[in-house]
């Protein structure tokens, strides 16, 4: 998203101060601004912008607690069938959970301890991604090759950031990022495990359904 801006410095000075109104204000009056070069309202470009960003907000939080409550579902789902499942994978219930769950964490001020951490997770989100087109063309006898090499790129990096931040955090004594930098550790290096581990016995597979057919 990329979006341009026109204001003078005194107002800056103005909208970042103690009651300027912050970064949003500062951010929809400086669209304003901007407009107003094409002929728009400076207030109706000003309105517009705080209605946008306002909107992306929204979304985003919308997109993050279905993400949040779906992933909650997820660590019940089972073939097994209890009372206490069936409450867990409740809609209403996980929603809830995750709700609170961000709430608590809103108020009590730590999510800046746990910032830091947010980079390595984006970067593991988009090695998940190319980990699971991978294994699909595996499955699907269609070449991966140009999955697998970024994918392979994407693991390093994320892998190696994680173990930085684990040791860099345990000699901080930040002990909060340092255990969820090594829970993520965990998770690449097990999703990539099983990922490898299914992409072998796609190929053991293939291999074994040419061999039968090479002996008829």
């Amino acid at each position: 998203l990329l979006a341009a801006g026109v204001v003078t410095a005194a107002k800056y000075h103005e909208y970042i101060g103690p009651h300027g109104g912050g970064p949003i204000a500062l951010f929809a009056a400086s669209v304003g601004g901007f407009m107003t070069k094409l002929g728009i309202p400076e207030h109706v470009g000003t309105t517009f912008a705080a209605l946008a960003i306002s909107a992306f907000a929204l979304t985003s939080l919308d997109t993050a607690t279905r993400l949040a409550r779906f992933s909650f579902q997820e660590f019940f789902l089972t073939e097994e069938v209890s009372s206490w499942r069936l409450v867990a994978t409740n809609r209403f219930f996980a929603t809830a959970v995750s709700v609170a769950v961000a709430g608590v964490l809103a108020l009590s001020g730590q999510w800046q301890a746990i910032w830091p951490i947010f980079g390595s997770a984006n970067q593991l989100l988009a090695a998940i991604a190319l980990l699971a087109v991978a294994v699909w063309l595996s499955r699907v006898k269609i070449g991966n090759l140009f999955v697998l090499l970024p994918m392979y790129f994407m693991f390093a990096v994320t892998i190696s950031a994680l173990v930085l931040l684990f040791i860099q955090n345990i000699g901080r004594q930040n002990y909060l990022l340092a255990v969820l930098a090594l829970g993520l550790l965990v998770v690449a290096l097990g999703l990539a495990g099983l990922a490898f581990s299914g992409m072998r016995k796609a190929e053991a597979a293939e291999s074994g359904q040419v061999h039968a057919a090479a002996q008829k």
